[in-house]
């Protein structure tokens, strides 16, 4: 039984550094491709600077981005909705755009 816990636990901990890795970057990925549906096609698109993140317990995300576009500098909290938390919901990504008024 000690073979064995010594070999699984080093898998398992490995399995959950991996995981959450590579659930990011398809969340990142989900929301530039949000955020380049409403510019001009071929607008490169590229994070700056991630600001505040809010992590809910139910594995909700949200998160400020601010980002340098081909039509300038822009900002946006995106958003990320568990299926399991939120079935209801057409999809789990969503993106914002923060526009300041000008004084």
């Amino acid at each position: 039984m000690k073979t064995f816990s010594k070999t699984l636990m080093p898998f398992m901990l490995l399995l959950l550094v991996a995981m959450p890795a590579g659930a990011s970057a398809s969340m990142k990925d989900a929301w530039l491709k949000l955020i380049k549906a409403e510019l001009p096609p071929n607008c490169a698109v590229s994070i700056t600077k991630v600001g505040t993140v809010v992590s809910g317990n139910n594995g909700s995300r949200d998160e400020q981005w601010f980002v340098n576009t081909c039509s300038g500098n822009r900002e946006y909290w995106v958003y990320f909705y568990p299926p399991s938390a939120f079935p209801d919901r057409h999809s789990p990504y969503a993106v914002v755009r923060v526009i300041t008024k000008s004084t």
